[in-house]
């Protein structure tokens, strides 16, 4: 049995490139969450950058260089002192050269646990528009064993797709967590795709998402807390603030007795059909 757990969703305004207001915005944000009695607090993506690759997609690598340990010392010393969890999403320099096609740095979610060690680091695997330019892809989807169940982290546009939430769900996740920069041109398939992924993995999604404007592009927020049956659980509009749920993967694994739908998959017949199936014809 899994220990009962209460998220933080931190939907907070940063400044475009001030990454030392950033993080410590974050953390202020973080030690409320902490003192209001929260176990897992979550970050959106990019959180100390802010996401505007029109304006310092070129430095990007510099920026991962300067950001990326600062932030994940910072992260790891806050969880011990607060004995909470943490995962939050930034630039980093995380994927091996011999992977890379390109030296490029990762769009990376740290996942801390309440002593301050890393757990591991989740490379987003789906990179969206001109992110193919500046980052790396990830090469696996790790699944993290916590005393609120196991745990898997999907970001931002890796959600677009049913395979990355299906493949951790199969690994045994039975928290998926989502950091987001999801623009206000899109926001509508962000509230439709968040609570559908949870409903098909029967497994609670958190999706934490940026808001306020990075140089002309628009984060609507929307930060929310799907249930393993795809109900909303929590949900925070167009404003500054923290998500609060009590989750319980007991929930989840009950459920999953009720609605078997991961049993139920026939691997053997998707698989000839897949096959010479991509890249699709259009």
């Amino acid at each position: 049995m899994s220990k009962p757990c209460k998220v933080a969703l931190i939907q907070f305004e940063s400044k475009l490139l001030d990454i030392d207001h950033n993080l410590e915005h974050a953390l202020d944000l973080a030690r409320q969450a902490s003192e209001s009695g929260a176990n897992l607090i979550c970050l959106p993506e990019t959180f100390v950058t802010g996401y505007n690759l029109d304006v310092f997609g070129n430095d990007i690598g510099s920026l991962a260089q300067e950001s990326g340990e600062k932030v994940l010392t910072a992260l790891k010393e806050f969880a011990k002192e607060h004995h909470v969890y943490m995962m939050a999403s930034v630039a980093y320099w995380h994927t091996k050269p011999d992977k890379c096609e390109e030296k490029k740095p990762n769009i990376s979610a740290f996942f801390i646990d309440d002593t301050g060690s890393l757990m591991g680091i989740y490379d987003k695997n789906h990179l969206f528009g001109d992110e193919k330019l500046y980052f790396s892809k990830g090469t696996s989807y790790p699944v993290f064993d916590t005393p609120f169940g196991r745990i898997g982290i999907m970001l931002c546009y890796d959600a677009n797709f049913p395979e990355p939430a299906r493949i951790l769900a199969l690994q045994g996740a039975q928290i998926i967590l989502c950091p987001a920069a999801w623009r206000v041109q899109d926001i509508r398939l962000f509230d439709m795709i968040m609570p559908q992924r949870a409903a098909e993995n029967v497994c609670y999604v958190c999706a934490v998402n940026r808001f306020g404007d990075d140089a002309g592009r628009y984060n609507p927020g929307h930060s929310m807390v799907c249930t393993p049956n795809g109900k909303l659980q929590a949900f925070l509009g167009e404003a500054e603030g923290i998500v609060y749920a009590d989750i319980d993967s007991d929930i989840t694994d009950a459920l999953r007795q009720e609605i078997p739908y991961l049993d139920d998959l026939r691997y053997d017949e998707y698989l000839p059909y897949l096959k010479g199936c991509f890249p699709p014809k259009l």
